[in-house]
């Protein structure tokens, strides 16, 4: 894969992944361990952005296993559209009767501060489970 035709958010994800395949190849107990789970999702996340040729190559994974994992996922069509890299959320007076603070950090730095108060509880896990999915 010609990596100088990426662009930069594009070439961030394929190397996120990457070293995330990169870390487990060097702390697996013995070679012919089977690839977790998890990194096959995190490869099948990259497609349709990539080919399956594209994220084969680059992660040095079996190219008919990963078409099977490819296969096996919902079709993205039936899916809910792409989740917004930015949501405001604006509260009239911050603090003013904020019941506790909730804050979050992922392993790549993304942060999230919530305040709950009294009217806005409810929100709280929908937001949490939107932060945790992008991981």
């Amino acid at each position: 894969m010609n990596q100088k035709q990426l662009s930069p958010a594009k070439q961030s994800r394929l190397n996120k992944v990457l070293s995330k395949f990169e870390q487990w190849r060097q702390n697996r107990p013995t070679t012919r361990q089977p690839i977790p789970e998890h990194l096959w999702l995190a490869a099948v996340s990259l497609h349709p952005e990539f080919s399956t040729h594209q994220i084969s190559r680059a992660l040095r994974l079996d190219y008919n296993k990963l078409k099977h994992f490819i296969r096996s996922q919902p079709d993205a069509s039936r899916l809910p559209a792409a989740i917004p890299e930015f949501i405001e959320l604006s509260v009239n007076e911050p603090n003013s009767s904020c019941k506790y603070v909730v804050e979050m950090q992922q392993g790549d730095g993304s942060q999230m501060k919530i305040m709950v108060t009294e009217g806005n509880s409810s929100d709280f896990l929908s937001l949490a489970q939107l932060f945790w999915s992008r991981a």
